[in-house]
């Protein structure tokens, strides 16, 4: 009997199948996904925009201000739209989060790609799967959390149009079976593999789900303040 790297883990075998070698992957084609385009030019042009604009303060800096007193220069504006973006945009821009859309199933490999290159995850060799919401305006969002034997990890967003591939929800399953205490009981009651937990569990969890909200809410404005002040336009 083979044992593989989540027997080693757990410490029981979960499968007796000899272990597949896979030929190379050709990377996945995250190039034509327009958030991911967008997520890494903003990566690069944000930064950019926010050091031009500091090195640049004595020339804009003599500039008529405007009503609400801020400048009409160009550069000032840009650097705070930037700066703007960033701080709203930092989970996406800094973490390996992907969209089912744009991931494919490569023998049993989830490929995902993000903004900071591609993830791939072995689906057959995973550990840990969980989950958490995300308040927003058009409704929540679920966020799958997915962990192999080897350390590698990704963050899948799942929303009414973007759907889980059913391989991930087939590896999932498979591992609820064997190992239930691998599968957060969030994620366990999303895909009703659980009762649905009494009305005080419930309370809480949304109350760690709002908390999460307003913490990110203060990530934002204190990025966004130090970007500013990085930028020069605050002082």
């Amino acid at each position: 009997m083979l044992r593989t790297r989540r027997d080693l883990i757990y410490g029981e075998p979960v499968s007796t199948e000899p272990r597949r070698v896979r030929a190379p992957r050709a990377p996945a084609p995250s190039w034509w996904s327009p958030w991911i385009l967008l997520g890494r030019v903003l990566l690069v042009v944000g930064p950019a925009l926010v050091v031009l604009c500091r090195l640049t303060e004595s020339w804009w800096g003599s500039a008529p201000l405007d009503e609400g007193g801020l400048s009409t220069h160009p550069i000032p504006g840009a650097a705070f739209l930037a700066s703007v973006a960033l701080a709203a945009a930092w989970p996406f821009l800094l973490l390996p989060i992907g969209s089912p859309r744009w991931s494919v199933i490569d023998d049993g490999v989830l490929v995902a790609p993000t903004v900071l290159g591609t993830r791939c995850v072995e689906l057959h060799e995973l550990v840990r799967a969980g989950g958490f919401r995300v308040l927003g305006r058009g409704g929540d969002l679920f966020v799958l959390r997915l962990r192999d034997a080897d350390g590698h990890w990704v963050l899948l967003t799942r929303s009414g149009q973007d759907d889980v591939p059913e391989a991930v929800r087939s590896a999932v399953l498979a591992l609820h079976r064997v190992h239930p205490e691998a599968v957060s009981p969030r994620l366990r009651a999303r895909m009703r593999l659980a009762p649905v937990p009494p009305w005080p569990q419930r309370v809480a969890r949304t109350l760690v789900t709002c908390a999460g909200f307003l913490a990110y809410i203060g990530a934002f404005f204190v990025v966004l303040g130090l970007l500013m002040t990085v930028s020069g336009q605050l002082t």
